[in-house]
C-alpha cells in the first residue's frame, strides 16, 4: 500500500477543513498527513468580539488541534521556508528554536490572510485587530 505524506500549513479554517475532510475520507489509510501551525489550537475568529466583551470565554472559541484530529500529526512551528523542488517545508519549533524539516508529497497552503481595513482612511491607525487571542 502506497502511503501519500500531505503537509498543511496552517490551520485556520481552511486547513483545518482540509484536514477534517481529509481524516474522514475512504483514503485515510492511504494518506499520512500532518498540520503545521504555530498555535495548537484551531480558532473561530467570528466570535472573538463576545471574548474581549466578556460574553464567552476564550476556551470556548479555541478547539485544540490533538483532539480535534485525531488521525493526523500535528507540529507546532513558524514556518521558515518551503523548498518545492525539494518538497521540504522547514519550520521552528517556537519553545526550544530547534528545527524541523518535513518531506511532503503534496503541500495544502492555508496560511490565512490579513485584516482588511477596506480602505476606511485612519481605520488601521485607529483600531484594534481581532485576529488571534492575544489581541
Amino acid at each position: 500500500m502506497i502511503s501519500t505524506h500531505i503537509v498543511i500549513l496552517g490551520t485556520g479554517f481552511g486547513g483545518f477543513t482540509v484536514a477534517r475532510t481529509l481524516e474522514r475520507s475512504r483514503d485515510r489509510l492511504r494518506t499520512h498527513v500532518t498540520v503545521v501551525d504555530r498555535a495548537n489550537y484551531m480558532l473561530f475568529t467570528p466570535m472573538l468580539p463576545e471574548v474581549s466583551s466578556g460574553a464567552v470565554e476564550p476556551r470556548h472559541i479555541a478547539q485544540p488541534l490533538r483532539v480535534a484530529l485525531q488521525h493526523s500529526l500535528f507540529e507546532l512551528g513558524e514556518i521558515t521556508g518551503v523548498d518545492f523542488n525539494k518538497r521540504v517545508v522547514e519550520l521552528q519549533h517556537p519553545i526550544d528554536n530547534r528545527s524541523i524539516v518535513l518531506e511532503y508529497d503534496q503541500l495544502v497552503i492555508a496560511l490565512g490572510a490579513t485584516t482588511s481595513t477596506h480602505g476606511i482612511p485612519g481605520a488601521e491607525d485607529h483600531s484594534f485587530p481581532l485576529k488571534t487571542l492575544d489581541d
